[in-house]
């Protein structure tokens, strides 16, 4: 677990699954299947930063940060606050919704559907007796 000084967030690093191409020589793609990182020898020495399921350095692992949430700390509370009401909903004038309907209608009428007339309708039958 490290902490950032600065904005004082907790995160957790874990190294996954091993992304060392050991075909790399032939143009090839093979994995060994390490799925996790496992130091082989306790944190601050130079095992530490190999995996003792593959023997591949930790960069080859995939990274992984967790972003911890915040703690509760009872100092950070402030007894002399009062609490805020929540938000009101916010209300817009009754002229603008009548503006944007009667535009949403206007725009729905503006491209009619196209009708079809009777005569329009004998000659596209008679179209497709003769052509069947």
């Amino acid at each position: 677990m490290a902490a950032n000084n600065n904005e004082n967030i907790e995160y957790v690093v874990t190294y996954t699954q091993c992304l060392h191409n050991h075909a790399a020589h032939t143009m090839n793609y093979v994995f060994d299947g390490c799925g996790l990182f496992e130091p082989s020898g306790p944190n601050g020495t130079p095992e530490a930063m190999v995996c003792a399921a593959c023997h591949c350095h930790r960069n080859f692992h995939r990274i992984v940060i967790v972003e911890l949430p915040p703690r509760f700390n009872a100092q950070d509370i402030d007894t002399n606050t009062i609490p805020v009401p929540p938000p009101q909903p916010q209300t817009f004038p009754s002229h603008i919704h009548q503006q944007t309907a009667s535009t949403s209608n206007h725009a729905h009428n503006r491209c009619p559907r196209p009708r079809i007339t009777p005569q329009q309708g004998e000659r596209l039958g008679s179209h497709v007796e003769r052509d069947n």
